[in-house]
């Protein structure tokens, strides 16, 4: 089976994988500490979005409105 153009040896064709292979290697390791470079700077500056991110007003205590609630109807699940 010959992929390359007509003349080429496998050596040639060796040689022209290998390159092909560098190339991607080294976009896929730029690609990756770009990603890495702006998940650090992200997590970097959450502390300083979250102090000015604060909510306003007063806070809902879940547990306080669950030990509060009275007379909740009651559902009954039964064979009829």
């Amino acid at each position: 089976m010959n992929y390359g153009e007509p003349g080429t040896t496998d050596g040639q064709k060796a040689l022209e994988g290998e390159l092909h292979m560098r190339k991607t290697k080294f976009c896929a390791g730029i690609a990756v500490a770009a990603m890495l470079l702006v998940g650090i700077a992200g997590w970097a500056n959450t502390n300083n979005l979250s102090l000015a991110l604060k909510a306003q007003g007063p806070r809902i205590d879940p547990l306080q409105m669950m030990r509060e609630v009275k007379d909740l109807p009651i559902e009954e699940w039964g064979l009829h």
